[in-house]
């Protein structure tokens, strides 16, 4: 027992030190899109008698211990549900940067009561893998009995004839019982079980239900609560057994047991399993996961301890167990062990350079750069990413932003002299926006290093054909530096070709996350149908190019004939500048100004048709976005907005300034929400087959490849 102290103390010690030395803090900074993180909670309860009646202390938590490891993860990590997980799985795509997914196996009361107040706190999702024969009833699983027959039993010794015979005359010698016993209980067929844990009952005295066991497990209603707020209810099978020890008949009768009668209790499908009894037992072969799979299931996740990489099997999905004993350090380490013992192999990769506002400014070029950091990218390039801007964007004084980039550019020698990139990578627009990025292109093209152009903006021919002569020559002297540009459609390629013929272009469209579930109502969503416009935040020119007044223009018309149509408008805080414009309709107008990326996902999933009369544009993130959660598009067809939005069939495509065709294109949609539903449909299918984040890695992945290679060639 002392060495085993001696072992734990010099444990916490070690790993301590290296949290406090910044070890464990660089490691879980690092970008590693191919990396996610499951936990497998089972109990959080008080550390009491009561509780330690149906549950081992090593599969717990105290709710103190669970709050502070939670607030751990809210200040490090992105907790994300497990069907994002396997979304990602079964994509292939990146996961989200530092995901963990939680989940809790078996459907304690004590997940009700003392988790998901926590979880709450924090916004956190969860997963919880229910046991359908204990609901409401703890003494029908079978772990749970048996326990508490032991520890309830006032007799010092009892024999179990082929278990054996046990000494339970002390607290230490019934949970050596409880331990032994258990092991050797899940090693027996069904019937077998269920005959032993009759003998234990009649030896241990404690043939009826102990007082308070219908209390272990959660009930019905409890379960219908989680839910609804947001907790996702998978399968444990009904009885918990081991299912290799099953017949094929037997074990998928369990298995399918507690997906119908969750489905039927909750009224909403189940979709993930987890494979029931770890503690040393093979739990699942090929056999019982083809069985689970077979059942429907997207995934199912075992007791394995480990982390997940892009390509697991998503029907064996490994888990990080947590029990009180960890100290949060423990926590902290076990959450990172296999990124600190494979620190030195993951240095290996070559260095990608990446120059670009920060991920989470708004723009559609932070957007592209938040793409990048969380894409597949990130297992072969070890990412550096270089803001010329400092952390506030292109929204700052010219003073404070030519000192940011003069720092930028110093950051940017020193990594040239000491942490050359393999292959730099630049974001840039036009305007002085270009001319920021300028420098980025020559001084890595004057140290050799291969570079990636990638222009964004909505304005680029026209500040071009601004430009006065000198101008010119320097903006097409850049860009025959760059050993490959990337623009946002075949629009703005033809526009570079006229400008530099033999320029190295490649169409580099935008995208987005596919959204594959709405879930939304139809008839509520058309009882008041809402038109949305997505714009700038603040500045009124932008606005006015983002065709705001257009529309504004028509709201009155608009809503005489469709009188429950209501206009939400995302980015400017306030209609003050605009009320002239639908005076006799303000009713029908709400300005909700800047939001987060989670408010507008919710204000995209209630919307009923998206609407954007630009007069220039490259290729709005905001069209691929309202597309991918399967809304109709009202839009102008300038810049590369035709080479995503089909005209009939995705929407409407009208000429910019004409509000008379953006009149009509809504009010056709607004009363006819059965085409407009078909037409969401398609531009679905359209952002999952060709405009996922997925499939600007793999484009930018082939760049890599050729511009290292040497060769400069136009696409």
């Amino acid at each position: 027992m002392f060495q085993g102290r001696a072992k734990a103390a010099a444990r916490r010690l070690l790993v301590g030190g290296m949290e406090a030395s910044g070890v464990l803090p660089a490691v879980r900074r690092r970008t590693e899109p191919q990396r996610a993180v499951i936990l497998r909670y089972h109990s959080v309860s008080p550390f009491d008698a009561a509780t330690r009646l149906y549950r081992s202390g090593t599969i717990a938590v105290s709710p103190a211990t669970f709050e502070r490891q939670m607030r751990f993860l809210a200040q490090w990590y992105q907790v994300v549900p497990l069907s994002r997980v396997v979304d990602c799985l079964d994509r292939g795509e990146a996961f989200p940067h530092r995901a963990v997914a939680i989940t809790f196996d078996d459907g304690y009361r004590d997940n009700f009561v003392h988790a998901l107040p926590v979880l709450r706190s924090f916004g956190f999702q969860a997963t919880v893998y229910v046991a359908t024969g204990a609901i409401g009833d703890g003494w029908r699983f079978w772990l749970a009995r048996v326990r508490a027959c032991i520890l309830r039993s006032s007799r010092s010794r009892i024999d179990l004839e082929s278990l054996g015979q046990f000494d339970v005359s002390s607290d230490r010698e019934r949970e050596t019982a409880v331990n032994r016993l258990t092991r050797q209980l899940k090693l027996l067929t069904s019937e077998e079980r269920a005959s032993a844990i009759e003998r234990i009952a009649a030896e241990t005295g404690i043939t009826v239900p102990v007082q308070g066991s219908n209390g272990w497990f959660m009930d019905w209603d409890q379960l219908r609560e989680m839910a609804a707020g947001g907790i996702e209810i998978g399968a444990h099978t009904h009885t918990h057994p081991i299912l290799t020890r099953l017949s094929d008949e037997s074990a998928d009768s369990e298995i399918r047991k507690s997906r119908d009668e969750l489905e039927r209790g909750l009224g909403r499908p189940v979709h993930h399993f987890a494979y029931p009894n770890g503690g040393g037992v093979v739990n699942h072969d090929a056999r019982i996961v083809g069985l689970v799979r077979a059942a429907g299931f997207r995934s199912a996740s075992t007791s394995i301890d480990g982390v997940l990489r892009l390509g697991a099997d998503p029907f064996r999905l490994r888990r990080l167990g947590i029990a009180e004993r960890q100290s949060l350090d423990g926590f902290a380490f076990k959450l990172e062990r296999d990124r600190v013992f494979s620190f030195a192999r993951q240095r290996a990769r070559p260095r990608l350079l990446l120059v670009g506002p920060p991920p989470d400014a708004p723009g559609g070029i932070s957007t592209c750069v938040r793409t990048v950091l969380g894409s597949t990218i990130g297992s072969q390039f070890e990412i550096t990413h270089l803001s010329p801007t400092g952390a506030h964007a292109f929204h700052q004084p010219k003073v404070l932003a030519f000192l940011r980039l003069v720092r930028a550019m110093c950051v940017l020698s020193f990594l040239m002299l000491f942490r050359r990139p393999a292959i730099a990578q630049i974001h840039t627009a036009y305007g002085i926006d270009f001319w920021r990025g300028a420098p980025f292109v020559l001084l890595s093209r004057a140290v050799r290093i291969p570079n990636v152009l990638i222009i964004h903006g909505s304005r680029f021919d026209r500040a071009y054909q601004d430009a006065g002569r000198l101008q010119r020559a320097g903006i097409r002297f850049v860009l025959r530096q760059a050993s490959a540009i990337h623009v946002r459609g075949q629009y703005w390629r033809d526009v570079l070709l006229s400008i530099e013929p033999r320029l190295p272009v490649y169409v580099l469209p935008t995208t987005t996350e596919p959204v594959d579930d709405v879930r939304v109502d139809a008839a509520m969503k058309w009882s008041t149908p809402v038109v949305l416009f997505v714009g700038g935040m603040s500045a009124i020119k932008d606005n006015v190019r983002k065709g705001l007044p257009d529309l504004l223009a028509i709201v009155p018309s608009l809503v005489a004939q469709v009188p429950e149509a209501k206009i939400q408008i995302v980015g400017p805080d306030s209609g003050d500048p605009w009320k002239k414009l639908f005076a006799n309709a303000t009713g029908h107008v709400e300005f909700l100004g800047s939001l987060t990326r989670k408010e507008i996902r919710e204000v995209y999933r209630k919307a009923a048709v998206f609407v954007l009369p630009s007069h220039a544009e490259g290729m709005p993130n905001a069209i691929l976005e309202a597309m991918a959660h399967g809304l109709p598009v009202v839009a102008t067809s300038v810049g590369s907005v035709s080479e995503v939005v089909e005209h009939g069939r995705g929407g409407y495509l009208l000429p910019p300034g004409d509000k008379q065709q953006l009149l009509d294109a809504l009010v056709k949609l607004l009363k006819d929400p059965e085409s407009a539903m078909t037409m969401g449909e398609h531009n679905r299918a359209v952002v999952r087959d060709g405009f996922t984040n997925r499939h600007t890695a793999d484009r930018l992945l082939a760049s890599y490849a050729t511009v290292l290679s040497g060769e400069r060639r136009s696409l």
